[in-house]
């Protein structure tokens, strides 16, 4: 599964629809792969890293890679993240 979150997008209503996704997706036990661009660089401390982390922390899944996903000239950032299950 794939999702994108438009870096103007709406934060909150982001997580409260991939809590509503995941939530559906862990009753029904499937197996999945995520990823997608949240447009949250998991490289820097922020408001929005801890909230993703801990929305995706809630069905036992993790960024799976901390080094840069996107490098330019002048910057780089890890926004392209794959979400792995640890259980």
């Amino acid at each position: 599964m794939c999702i994108h979150r438009y870096s103007s997008g709406d934060f909150d209503q982001f997580l409260n629809l991939s809590d509503l996704m995941l939530k559906y997706l862990h009753t029904l036990s499937t197996e999945f792969v995520l990823c997608g661009d949240f447009n949250v660089n998991v490289l820097k401390d922020s408001i929005f890293k801890q909230q993703i982390t801990l929305a995706f922390k809630t069905y036992n899944l993790f960024q799976s890679m901390n080094f840069p996903t996107r490098i330019g000239k002048v910057s780089s950032s890890a926004i392209h993240n794959p979400i792995v299950d640890h259980s």
